[in-house]
């Protein structure tokens, strides 16, 4: 989501007129997966899946050439309820989903199974290791269909599938990723890592409970460590409230802050909802965030001497936030609701006030940016929109169709340069 984790690219030029039609320069066959690919100089670096390996790969973005790749064995039985053919017809819930991360010519990644590594990037060579948490996988396996009622909900079976009585994808028993009652379900790790204060700090956990832990960028030497809820799919954000710099995540059960300095919990603000994907958006005291089926919701973050507080603000529910993190523009939000199967829409991010809203069925979810004074939304669907950045009305300026695949990863944008990468490969797109 840019070089500042919050939708804004600063280096793509619009163009006074948008042409019919994208030009398509190269495209590779470059893994599953759902994590967005970086680019740092003339290199693009990508966290992908080939059968039981994750993939590490750099490729030159002028010429498409791999400079290098490196694979690791991680083997991860995922959560049925992620094993959808039509939005991930590869990938199979296997992920990658977490965005890799350069920073002083290295490169940091964070597989599906919490397999967090630190590669040179101008070569590849592994620098560190941390795989903690990681999923035993017994020798024989045993199938059920999650609790729904139907007929088969106390069956047995010896192998993965469709419950024959409702359709659903069997899952397997006393796993992290099978069926849980009561917190959610566990997917992976999906959070992407971030830097901050010469650390990195990376969200994992499993259905038991959640760590934010911050490592030495050089050395992989763990500093500190805060313990929480269960984790969500929710990235952690930066931010500096009241004078102190914090990390703020949201969880299972809560939205917490707490201090980069040494982990410490500042402030916890308690929610209901199991699936939290989008990431925080913070405009002065205030914290934005959503969850499935949920309002959009805004809290105050208060200090009075040593004593932190996070009240309510405003909460609307006629923005539901589900995958699509949207984008602050100033003080006014923009992005795609779950409400009405997938409505666009602009909403002031003090006051919760919806400004506008587009007609419904526009997508399932949508990667939203920020760019040349312009919106863009790349829909799961692999339709490119670009919108204008206005507070009256929705107002689409152009459309491209980009992949023949689904498309969950956050595109690129710079120069006349458009970089998508779909469920298996990577485009380079240029306006022209």
């Amino acid at each position: 989501r840019g070089p500042h984790r919050d939708g804004h690219l600063e280096e793509f030029s619009a163009p006074a007129r948008w042409p019919d039609s994208l030009k398509k320069v190269w495209s590779i066959a470059a893994g599953a997966g759902l994590s967005s690919p970086v680019v740092a100089e003339d290199n693009v670096y990508l966290l992908t899946r080939d059968g039981e390996d994750e993939v590490v790969s750099c490729y030159q973005i002028s010429s498409s050439a791999r400079i290098w790749q490196q694979r690791y064995r991680t083997p991860f039985i995922p959560n049925p309820q992620a094993v959808i053919t039509r939005f991930f017809p590869v990938s199979q819930g296997k992920g990658p989903f977490a965005t890799p991360l350069v920073h002083n010519n290295r490169l940091y990644t964070l597989g599906v199974d919490r397999v967090l590594s630190c590669f040179d990037a101008k070569t590849g060579g592994l620098l560190w290791r941390h795989h903690d948490l990681k999923q035993m996988i017994p020798e024989k396996l045993i199938y059920a269909c999650a609790p729904c009622g139907c007929a088969e909900d106390a069956k047995r079976f010896d192998a993965p599938g469709k419950c024959p009585a409702c359709g659903m994808s069997l899952g397997p028993l006393g796993m992290e990723t099978s069926e849980q009652v009561g917190i959610g379900n566990y997917y992976g790790a999906a959070a992407s890592p971030l830097v901050a204060n010469e650390q990195l700090i990376v969200n994992i956990g499993n259905p038991e409970a959640g760590y934010l832990i911050a490592f030495d960028l050089a050395s992989g030497k763990e500093s500190w460590r805060w313990q929480g809820p269960s984790p969500s799919s929710s990235s952690p954000v930066l931010a500096e409230l009241h004078g102190v710099k914090q990390i703020i995540v949201l969880t299972r059960t809560n939205l917490a802050g707490v201090a980069l300095e040494n982990g410490q919990e500042l402030w916890r603000y308690e929610i209901e909802s199991n699936a939290q994907i989008v990431t925080p958006i913070v405009l002065e005291d205030l914290v934005i965030f959503s969850a499935y089926r949920s309002p959009t919701t805004a809290v105050r973050i208060s200090k009075t001497g040593s004593a932190w507080s996070a009240q309510l603000a405003w909460s609307n529910n006629e923005v539901t936030l589900y995958t699509s993190t949207p984008v602050l523009v100033g003080d006014k939000l923009y992005g795609l609701s779950y409400a009405n199967r997938g409505q666009f829409f602009a909403m002031e991010a003090r006051t919760g006030k919806v400004l506008w809203t587009s007609e419904g069925r526009q997508a399932g979810g949508a990667a939203i940016l920020h760019a040349g004074k312009r919106m863009f939304a790349l829909t799961n669907e692999a339709a490119l929109i670009v919108l204008a950045t206005q507070e009256d009305a929705y107002k689409p300026l152009a459309r491209y169709q980009v992949s023949d695949n689904p498309t969950w990863a956050h595109p690129l944008l710079w120069g006349k340069n458009i970089l998508v990468k779909d469920e298996t490969n990577l485009t380079l797109w240029r306006l022209e």
